[in-house]
């Protein structure tokens, strides 16, 4: 799709320019020798003129002399003549006069009529037979300053021209004074036709040379403020949007002394600040696509610096110029040694991405460079042809540019938005789309904790349900469970059946991803106990729906694995792996759902009320780790005096098991199932304690429970 709106676009903008240049209604039509305007020629093109080059004292002369002096000679187009060979100084003083005459036939005499041309882009006066119609430009002081890029197109009143019969013409005289300082533009197009047609002429001519241009910088100069407001107020994470904030700023100044037409005293600081802008609008689109490509790892950083730091020191050599020519000598200078070379290799690396590294999401990247290049080409060729065309490429290949950039970004904000909606809490969407480098493709080690829930027995529930009423369940309990975990900040990592495996602490780094694992099981088992209502009710499932989950803490390594086509975001490590261990625990010992590490444990404070339980080997895990079975948050609202009593006895009851004094802790489990008929973690216990009491264990026993099943 990039590829089609920038053919498209190329094509619309060169099929303007053949319109314009080629229509025959804007052929010069066929005139006498004496160039003669009458009511059957559109547009007279005045050419065959002689040209005087001289200095600024002879003004005064040729003024007196009404611009018939020796020394005029033809001029048929092209580069102007060097004044050094003329004795005149190369410099403020230069001084060209074109003359050409052309006659209008009374046939017109009604007509409205106008002389057109084309920018000249030095300080000029245009003279009708010796009455000055108009004037661009200051000269002053030996200072020579124009901003005009844009054509005009002046009245020919009656009274300021000489109508005449066909078999009688009657000359007008014409003359251009021009005041260039090196410059050897050619003479541009002065053209008579009917007012209208000229208003139109000078129209396209600006829209396209001009207008647009002011108007892309002006947008490009609002979209630099826009992306360096969000750089700063995200806290500097993505590099990106700085270097296209940069890169808008540098086409906007790249074209200052075209878009913004005035004249001014200070042309060649405009000058400067114009070719300064274009040596670093290709660095900065460079530092953008390395940074966009995630290639060269580490060393990118480097490269982008001493990328930058060497077009910065190009930039300084213009800013010391002191004229118009030298600055625009040393741009020449460094286009060839920094432009062109850092565009080259941009083409280079951006081919190799997306053509061996079938990086897609480049293509647009890879076009622009192309599109830019192949624009300065054309304007080169045409620039060295001696011809003024109606518009130039480069200004509109750096506007699209920046605006497939910008699409770029709005896109992956766009995709980052969607893609992630549906299993990113808000918050953390928004982290990520502040520094999309979270999910280059690759891992990094961070201490996050993993939360595993299971339905118990959901086989069971699963033979009594017809398909249709067991995606009804599953939708049901899943999304109100996830909507919990997204609530605080966790990351939906899959769902594997009636699984969930989440984890907190990534993409979005929280030091207290802990007790916002813990918050969450809490939350979901009250969710459960709402939603059973509902459930067996309406026929959704046959028996209440059990959860059990699974809590762990410690360093995984998490990010984007898979390919660079298809890759997800998820978790790995043995942290993990304990955590789906402990999830299945909850069977041997019938807790009331949650079960945690010790790892956890020590991350959550005092913030939750617990229970202490063995330490277990795990299956597949050979080191003991302590097992906490979660209760309820640890304040007066949820737990009350009787339970926090209870604790307190089971905290002794343990502490007599461990110590190998069953018959002392079988009372205290007792009592604790005489006040909770129903803790099935107690009667685990208190059973153990009748076992042991009648086969002691060992005398090293360290009290470490083996357990042989998920």
């Amino acid at each position: 799709m990039p590829k089609f709106i920038t053919a498209v676009f190329l094509l619309l903008l060169t099929a303007v320019q053949v319109f314009a240049q080629n229509n025959p209604a804007n052929e010069t039509a066929a005139a006498p020798a004496w160039r003669r305007f009458s009511s059957g020629v559109v547009s007279l093109r005045l050419d065959e003129f002689l040209l005087y080059v001289g200095n600024q004292p002879e003004m005064a002369e040729m003024e007196a002399h009404k611009f018939d002096m020796p020394g005029f000679e033809p001029y048929y187009g092209g580069d102007l003549p060097d004044p050094a060979s003329r004795s005149a100084v190369n410099g403020g003083e230069n001084y060209y006069v074109f003359k050409t005459t052309f006659s209008v036939s009374t046939d017109s005499l009604g007509k409205k009529i106008s002389l057109y041309f084309n920018p000249l882009y030095t300080p000029f006066a245009v003279r009708v037979n010796n009455t000055v119609i108009y004037q661009s430009g200051i000269y002053s002081g030996g200072v020579y300053s124009t901003g005009t890029a844009l054509a005009a197109h002046v009245p020919l009143s009656s009274n300021l021209i000489y109508y005449s019969e066909d078999n009688a013409p009657i000359e007008n005289i014409l003359v251009i004074e021009a005041f260039p300082q090196y410059e050897k533009n050619p003479l541009p197009e002065f053209s008579i036709a009917e007012f209208s047609f000229n208003e139109r002429k000078a129209f396209i001519k600006n829209l396209l040379t001009s207008h647009l241009v002011l108007t892309a910088q002006v947008l490009s100069l609002l979209i630099a403020f826009y992306h360096f407001f969000l750089f700063f107020s995200r806290g500097r994470k993505d590099i990106k949007y700085l270097y296209f904030s940069l890169l808008c700023l540098s086409f906007f100044l790249a074209y200052v002394n075209v878009g913004f037409v005035f004249s001014s005293t200070h042309y060649t600081l405009l000058e400067k600040l114009s070719r300064i802008g274009q040596v670093f609008c290709f660095p900065f689109f460079a530092a953008f696509m390395l940074e966009s490509m995630g290639i060269f790892g580490d060393k990118k950083k480097h490269i982008i610096i001493c990328l930058l730091g060497y077009s910065l020191l190009c930039a300084l050599f213009i800013a010391f110029q002191n004229s118009k020519q030298s600055v625009n000598e040393m741009f020449n200078i460094m286009t060839n040694i920094n432009t062109i070379p850092i565009l080259a290799g941009s083409i280079i690396i951006l081919s190799y991405v997306v053509f061996f590294k079938k990086n897609i999401k480049i293509v647009p990247l890879f076009i622009i460079a192309l599109t830019v290049a192949g624009s300065s080409l054309r304007d080169l060729f045409v620039l060295q042809s001696g011809t003024v065309p109606l518009f130039w490429a480069a200004p509109y290949s750096f506007m699209l540019m920046v605006i497939i950039i910008y699409a770029m970004l709005i896109t992956e904000e766009n995709f980052i938005q969607n893609a992630f909606s549906h299993y990113l809490a808000p918050e953390i969407i928004s982290e990520i789309i502040k520094d999309p480098n979270k999910l280059n493709l690759g891992g990094e080690k961070r201490d996050m904790t993993a939360l595993f829930t299971d339905i118990k027995d959901f086989s069971v529930i699963s033979e009594q349900l017809d398909p249709a009423h067991l995606v009804r369940l599953l939708n049901k309990y899943l999304t109100e469970m996830s909507n919990i975990i997204m609530e605080n900040l966790g990351t939906i990592d899959k769902y594997m059946g009636d699984a969930i495996i989440s984890f907190f602490g990534a993409p979005l780094f929280n030091a207290d991803h802990g007790a916002l694992a813990c918050r969450s099981a809490l939350a979901i088992k009250a969710a459960e106990r709402e939603l059973n209502k509902t459930l067996v009710s309406e026929g959704l499932s046959p028996v209440p729906i059990f959860t059990r989950i699974g809590i762990n803490t410690g360093e995984m390594v998490v990010g984007n694995m898979g390919a660079e086509k298809k890759m997800d975001y998820t978790v790995m490590g043995n942290a993990v792996n304990i955590a789906s261990r402990i999830e299945g625990a909850n069977k041997h010992y019938g807790t009331g759902g949650i079960l945690i590490s010790e790892y956890t444990r020590a991350k959550i404070g005092d913030e939750f009320l617990l229970r202490r339980l063995d330490r277990v080997r795990l299956v597949g895990i050979n080191t003991p780790l302590r097992l906490y079975e979660l209760l309820s948050v640890n304040s007066e609202q949820a737990a009350g005096d009787s339970e926090r009593r209870a604790a307190e006895i089971w905290e002794r009851a343990l502490d007599l098991y461990e110590q190998s004094k069953f018959k002392e802790a079988l009372d205290l489990f007792t009592s604790l199932m005489e006040y909770y008929p129903n803790d099935n973690v107690a009667k685990v216990y208190a059973l153990r304690c009748e076992v042991f009491i009648k086969n002691p264990p060992p005398p090293n026993w360290d009290a470490v429970k083996n357990l042989t099943e998920k």
